[in-house]
Order: C-alpha cells, then structure tokens, then sequence
C-alpha cells in the first residue's frame, strides 16, 4: 500500500481553507525518531554523562507535554521546562542547551528527508484551488517547515507555546485562532492530523470535520 500521505478525498463544501498539524502529519515521524534515537546512543557512548543527561530531559520534556496537554497555562513553554528540570535536576540553561541541539535543531535534516510523499504537489493543488492553508502545531513550526521546502504556501502557523495561546492541543484554542486569522468560519474548513485522540478531538471541540493520516490501516477518513 503506498504510504497515506494527502490523498483524494470527498471535501465537506463549502470548502475554504484547510488547517494542519505538522509532526506525524507534513513527515513521518518513525525515520526522524530512528535517526535521533541513534545519534542520542552514540552521544552516550563517546560522553556518557552528558548523553544520558540529555536523554533523560527531553524523556521528561516530552512527559510534561502529556501533563499540560490541553491546560491553559500562563507561560506553556517556560512550565513544560520547569517541569522537565524539577523531574530530572537539570539547571534550566541546560536544559535549553539540550533542547535546543536534540530537539530542535538536531532533527531538521531527518524532517526533510521523512516527508510524505506528494505533499508539496497536494499542498500545489489546494492553493492552486484556491484554498487558504495554515498550521496548528504544537510545537514551532517555521523551521520543520522550511526543512520540508513548504513554508511559502501558510498564510498562517500558530503553534501552542506562543505567550498568547498556551494551550496544548486536544485545547481548540489553537485552531480557532488560525481560522480566524484566517477570515474564515468552521464550517468553511477541515482540520488535517495523525493522532484522532489529540488532532481530531481538537478539531471536534472547534467546530470542525477533520481528517486523520498516517495511521496503520491507511488514511482514517473524514470525521464530523
């Protein structure tokens, strides 16, 4: 079976403009992870201590993502970091060290690489079409996106560590704040992502249908 990308699918109408997530939904996540997860072993072996400190922040990074999913949160990217140095005794200026090479900038040429086949021609077509398209993300999203040879087709990227948002997705702050950059209403959009119990319960809470991608069994189909 090829690899579920952005296929052909029958578009709720008025269709208008189409809002993504990025990580697991523009690139598949398994190879960048493989890559990382390789490079992070070798940093282990050549300088153990520091290998294993990096290791287990990003671990607890990650996990204090999961705790502050879908909670308001004054300021998300200074509480997920303060977490993830309380659990793992990390000074807060190493800890942005480490992220900032392993988490940050260290997968970008693995993003590039990992991208789903047809993107930038289905991305072609929906702005040929006429479609606005923006990104809801997480995470910031404009570097995996000029990795990806993509960043010129967004007319708008949010991601949810920004100080006016502070809202993990299954939160539909995010979304509702692009569409409305966006001049558009949920009835006019669909939301695209690979994970139904965070992208599309977002996408639910904001009003709108969504599209689940990449999963084993091949593209999850339309839901309203």
């Amino acid at each position: 079976m090829p690899d579920p990308c952005l296929p052909a699918f029958v578009l709720p109408k008025p269709l208008k403009a189409i809002v993504f997530d990025l990580d697991g939904t523009f690139y598949r996540q398994a190879p960048v992870r493989r890559t990382m997860a390789l490079r992070l072993a070798m940093e282990c072996l050549r300088h153990p201590a520091a290998g294993w400190r990096a290791s287990r922040l990003l671990q607890a990074y990650r996990h204090a993502q999961e705790e502050l999913r879908g909670q308001p949160v004054a300021n998300l990217e200074d509480e997920q970091l303060r977490i993830a140095c309380e659990a793992t005794g990390t000074h807060p200026d190493d800890a942005r060290q480490y992220l900032r090479v392993w988490f940050e900038e260290g997968p970008l040429e693995a993003v590039g690489r990992a991208a789903r086949p047809g993107l930038r021609q289905f991305l072609t077509r929906a702005q040929a079409a006429g479609l606005q398209l923006g990104i809801f993300s997480d995470y910031p999203a404009h570097r995996k996106l000029e990795a990806l040879g993509i960043a010129g087709f967004f007319s708008s990227v949010r991601w949810a560590q920004q100080p006016d948002l502070g809202e993990f997705k299954p939160s539909p702050k995010g979304i509702r704040l692009v569409l409305e950059s966006l001049g558009m209403q949920p009835a006019e959009a669909i939301y695209v992502g690979d994970r139904p119990e965070v992208d599309g319960e977002a996408a639910r809470r904001a009003g709108l249908p969504f599209l689940i991608i990449g999963t084993p069994a091949g593209v999850g189909g339309l839901h309203s």
